[in-house]
């Protein structure tokens, strides 16, 4: 009988020692994101009434944080496996959760302007050169009232001196990721000149005047 008792009573020391162990477990707002986008992880786990020791996450691509419920940036693409490690005074446990983030890369953004932006009226040629495709949408904004969605756009046309910020916005419409480029252009009506007297005598000093005229870009 004594033996029976002293077995229920080892076999219930172990259950109690057990049943004090951490669970880890967490969640996480979103699950699929852009390049550049933070997502809120937060920490689930249960410490079963033991004193935290440490948490300690890994973000799948070469971050980590000790932080109870970290944000997070991602600033790479690519699918990660998320891992949670709690450690208590009564042990650990650990939370792998496999592909379980989604990070998409953003889509390539990139234009030039050409053209004499050194007299008025001004014509600016664009040359796209982002990336092309059935999901790809763009969005250009001239800063002097023109916008256009072409992957093409008109000219950029000014008859009034000033800086531009031309902007244009490209959309991956199956992912939702946007990517931005903007390129400042300063617009002027400038000429070169000198103002000098046409005769002098010789050896006597001659002043030579600046007679450019400049615009915005001094």
């Amino acid at each position: 009988m004594k033996k029976i008792i002293l077995i229920f009573a080892i076999i219930g020391i172990a259950f109690l020692s057990k049943a004090q162990n951490p669970i880890a477990d967490f969640s996480a707002e979103k699950l699929v994101i852009c390049v550049g986008d933070s997502i809120q992880f937060t920490n689930l786990s249960n410490y079963n009434g033991s004193s935290i020791i440490s948490t300690n996450w890994n973000f799948g691509e070469g971050s980590v944080s000790t932080e109870d419920s970290p944000k997070h940036i991602y600033n790479t693409s690519g699918t990660f496996n998320i891992v949670l490690t709690v450690i208590t005074s009564s042990g650990t446990d650990t939370e792998d959760k496999t592909a379980y983030i989604t990070v998409n890369p953003l889509p390539i953004a990139d234009f030039t302007i050409s053209g004499d932006n050194c007299s008025l009226p001004f014509t600016g040629i664009i040359s796209n050169v982002s990336e092309t495709g059935a999901f790809i949408d763009y969005n250009w904004d001239f800063d002097n009232g023109q916008t256009s969605i072409l992957q093409n756009p008109p000219n950029f046309e000014s008859n009034t001196e000033g800086t531009y910020n031309v902007n244009l916005g490209v959309t991956n419409t199956n992912t939702g990721c946007l990517n931005t480029k903007t390129i400042p252009i300063g617009v002027n009506e400038y000429s070169v000149g000198i103002s000098a007297p046409s005769t002098s005598c010789y050896l006597d000093p001659l002043t030579v005047y600046d007679a450019s005229t400049s615009g915005t870009d001094n």
